[in-house]
């Protein structure tokens, strides 16, 4: 007889049935000033884990166990982890189960989203302490959601949005100016000094015994050296400046012509054309 029922099948409804009590669910923590904080965290386990075990079989009275375990929450002052509350419904408090008692629905953010903003604003105030002495260890880093996990609760059809995958921001590295450019405005203060309207108004004179530039001359044995040394890889010498790189001219304009110039010439036209021959024509 034992032999029998041990080779028997399962029932149907036991096959249907999702395994919910083997789940992996996290353990419940109290902390707050009650001394029998163990006490609390037994109770909590107890009704999270009866909740999962009946909630495929009856959702009604998986409800009543996480109500129970919210105002037991609030009897109490305590405050429950985020591993717990990210499964519970924030509009009618029913339990969520991806899969068996939510849908889930895998949602990309952008840069510019609500959540990201947020989430920028959280990090910066943080970093802010950090640089403050408010906070220790090291530097906060800035991260930004690329989805979330949204779960669709079937009693109220509220969509309750879990935190998915991020990515950390490399800070932008900024400009430095070059070490030429560094040495030039360290050793000439005065050319950091805004120009005045007088210097601009006063005309430069030239020096009495300035000597005329020297004109850069280049040796051809120069020239053919570089020309020499220039790898196959580098890039074609730029072509020769056209002569005509200047402003554009500007065309003049043709004067109107008066009316009584344009009525002799039409007269002296006529009168020319009558003077030619009749084979001319």
């Amino acid at each position: 007889m034992n032999m029998a029922l041990a080779g028997s099948a399962p029932s149907p409804a036991a096959t249907r049935a999702p395994a919910l009590d083997r789940l992996l669910l996290p353990l419940v923590r109290v902390k707050g000033p009650e001394k029998n904080s163990k006490q609390l965290e037994q109770r909590f386990n107890y009704l999270w884990n009866a909740a999962h075990a009946v909630v495929a079989a009856s959702p009604d009275m998986a409800h009543t166990l996480v109500a129970s375990i919210m105002q037991l929450a609030r009897q109490h002052r305590v405050e429950l982890p985020p591993a717990v509350l990210d499964y519970v419904c924030r509009q009618c408090g029913g339990l969520l189960v991806p899969g068996v008692t939510a849908e889930p629905r895998v949602v990309a953010l952008h840069h510019r989203s609500p959540l990201n903003r947020k989430l920028a604003r959280v990090q910066r105030a943080a970093i802010r302490r950090h640089q403050h002495g408010a906070i220790d260890g090291a530097r906060p880093k800035r991260e930004a959601l690329l989805n979330v996990v949204a779960l669709r609760c079937p009693r109220c059809h509220h969509v309750n949005a879990r935190p998915g995958a991020s990515v950390v921001l490399k800070p932008k590295a900024k400009k430095r100016p070059l070490a030429e450019d560094a040495s030039l405005g360290a050793g000439d203060p005065a050319a950091k000094r805004p120009k005045t309207d007088a210097a601009k108004d006063t005309p430069l004179t030239p020096q009495a015994n300035a000597e005329p530039a020297p004109v850069a001359t280049r040796a051809p044995e120069a020239s053919a050296d570089a020309a020499a040394v220039r790898s196959v890889f580098a890039p074609p010498p730029s072509p020769p400046r056209k002569l005509l790189d200047g402003p554009a001219k500007k065309k003049k304009k043709k004067k109107p012509t008066e009316p009584a110039t344009s009525a002799v010439k039409s007269s002296l036209n006529s009168f020319l054309d009558n003077l030619r021959p009749s084979f001319a024509k």
